[in-house]
């Protein structure tokens, strides 16, 4: 019977001290490393804009604004009339901004963080911004 009673312990003390694992592995003060940027951030600098939207090759500065995701166009190097003057970066898609409502119609795609292309749906007519190295 003592040899029982002693198994018998020998089980519970092994029992009693394994401990549950609920299945939750996270600490809660670690980070996610892996979360996507939520836009594509332009390089700030000298831009050349092309293609029918803008009317022809120009130089424009670009300035970034990583944090709000926007960006703004400056200095173009003609007077094309009303021009875009800013822009928005969602993930990787363009929107441009400018004194009329047309330039709101002008979506593109970031290529990488010097090269952006798209359309203006109002007239279809294409555009291009690239960074100028």
């Amino acid at each position: 019977m003592q040899r029982w009673m002693v198994g018998g312990l020998l089980m519970v003390s092994a029992c009693a001290s394994k401990t549950v694992d609920s299945g939750d592995d996270s600490d809660a003060s670690e980070t996610d490393t892996d979360v996507e940027p939520a836009c594509v951030a332009l390089t700030s600098g000298r831009w050349e804009g092309s293609g029918p939207a803008f009317g022809m090759a120009m130089g424009v500065d670009l300035t970034m604004d990583e944090a709000d995701c926007s960006f703004t166009l400056t200095n173009w190097s003609m007077d094309m009339g009303p021009i875009a003057d800013a822009g928005t970066v969602d993930g990787e898609e363009v929107t441009l901004a400018g004194p009329d409502d047309y330039w709101s119609s002008c979506t593109g795609t970031v290529e990488d963080a010097g090269s952006v292309s798209g359309v203006c749906t109002e007239d279809g007519a294409a555009f291009e911004l690239v960074l100028d190295e």
